[in-house]
């Protein structure tokens, strides 16, 4: 899904990858890494073309300081990460919770 970018992948800051009703086509495949972006800032990715969030968050490139799940039509789940992996979420409720 990402080959396009790849020429361009350590000038990008900030990514998003959103739908806006059912899944992503399949012909595009699932997101396994960001692992090559390695000046991301931001990302606001939907769960959808994720295909294993765990592996996805713990392989995120140590530049990535916030990281937005969709998780569902208008939940939004943003993490803070700290460059060492997970820091805390805050969800849309302004709840937040430390990992």
């Amino acid at each position: 899904m990402l080959v396009a970018l790849k020429p361009v992948a350590t000038q990008l800051h900030g990514l998003e990858l959103i739908v806006g009703t059912g899944n992503p086509p399949h012909e595009y495949g699932r997101i396994v890494s960001l692992a090559g972006f390695s000046r991301l800032e931001a990302v606001s990715i939907a769960t959808e073309f994720i295909e294993d969030i765990p592996c996805f968050v713990r392989t995120l490139p140590r530049s990535v300081s916030r990281l937005y799940l969709h998780v569902a039509k208008n939940e939004v789940v943003e993490f803070m990460l700290n460059g060492m992996g997970l820091g805390s979420y805050v969800d849309n409720g302004g709840g937040a919770a430390q990992y």
